[in-house]
């Protein structure tokens, strides 16, 4: 409105301004002051020239107060939340809808499987009585949005936040994934529920069953397969990896990449903040059953499936205690391992 009442006093100065033309095109203004030319106006006509004027002045305000642009709806875009910064108390939600600090995951006891189950329970599973944050005052994941080298964003599926971290142009989540599924385990030995949870290939692609034993290839899509991971993140290909080994350009990846503790030995100095846990392996097959290679061996999934091993194998990025190496290998779908996902 205030827009249309400034066009309005607009063509009001301008026909008073008009009106003074049309009186200095007396021939004895005119001539005086040499612009006889251009603004002389037959004396019969004067005045149907300023009716005209006023009714086009007036038609162009109506039609701007039509058009009035309210205020724009802006898309639910979230805002940078760095990692070093808190929360205020004024941005917290109420004391019905609590920040998910680490105690809103599952905890330990009611979390981790017993060494006599393969599969958690139902009271394994994360609370859903967790609130969801305000969607005007958090990153969420699929906002395109995210500024500077790391930060924070929420998983609109479960309202559970995750580190990110930039690594020169890729974006790549700086914890394991942790979204619960009926076919994930938490490590039995992760009494801090820091390592996320462990997955089998199928179901870390969210894929079929029986996509561990052949290849789905027409299942996989061909530029960013989401998978497990939150609305606007994907499980990365062999080619992500390779690119972020080149990115950190050192004889030594892993030592960069590492977590600076939790290593049995030669933890890392995490320098890129990618914080690389040794969470394991969990084995179902009937050859080898249970959890393996934590505190040892970090191992994550990639979507890219071996092209050997009749579509049973796909293939997996490991660092290991003993070196600062990153070594990719062909590993049987069944085995459950990490999942760190890197954004579209």
């Amino acid at each position: 409105m205030l827009y249309t009442m400034d066009t309005f006093l607009f063509f009001v100065i301008l026909s008073g301004i008009t009106v003074n033309i049309v009186k200095l095109s007396e021939p004895r203004f005119t001539r005086f002051l040499g612009f006889s030319r251009f603004f002389y106006i037959e004396p019969n006509m004067r005045n149907e020239f300023i009716k005209v004027l006023v009714v086009f002045g007036f038609a162009l305000t109506f039609f701007l107060s039509c058009t009035d642009n309210p205020t724009p709806d802006y898309p639910d875009i979230g805002y940078f939340i760095s990692s070093s910064s808190r929360l205020s108390s004024s941005s917290k939600p109420s004391s019905s809808s609590s920040i998910f600090s680490s105690s809103s995951i599952a905890s330990s006891s009611s979390s981790k499987p017993s060494s006599s189950s393969s599969m958690p329970s139902s009271s394994s599973k994360l609370s859903s009585s967790s609130a969801v944050p305000s969607s005007s005052s958090y990153l969420w994941s699929e906002s395109p949005f995210y500024d500077g080298p790391k930060g924070t964003f929420f998983d609109r599926r479960d309202t559970l936040p995750y580190k990110w971290v930039r690594i020169n142009n890729q974006i790549w989540m700086a914890e394991n994934l942790k979204y619960d599924t009926t076919s994930s385990v938490y490590h039995i030995k992760d009494k801090d529920s820091t390592c996320g949870r462990l997955y089998d290939w199928a179901t870390a692609m969210a894929l079929d069953k029986d996509c561990n034993e052949k290849l789905c290839i027409d299942d996989i899509k061909p530029q960013y397969h989401q998978g497990m991971c939150p609305i606007g993140w994907h499980i990365p290909t062999e080619n992500e990896w390779v690119i972020l080994i080149n990115n950190i350009n050192s004889g030594n990846p892993a030592q960069l990449l590492k977590a600076t503790s939790g290593w049995v030995k030669n933890n890392g100095d995490d320098y890129f903040d990618f914080t690389a846990l040794p969470c394991g392996a969990y084995y179902v097959d009937e050859s080898s059953m249970g959890f393996e290679y934590y505190g040892n061996q970090g191992i994550w999934w990639t979507r890219t499936f071996s092209e050997s091993g009749n579509g049973k194998s796909a293939r997996q990025y490991y660092m290991h205690s003993d070196n600062y190496k990153i070594v990719v290998q062909d590993s049987r779908k069944t085995i459950y391992y990490s999942v760190r996902c890197i954004k579209n």
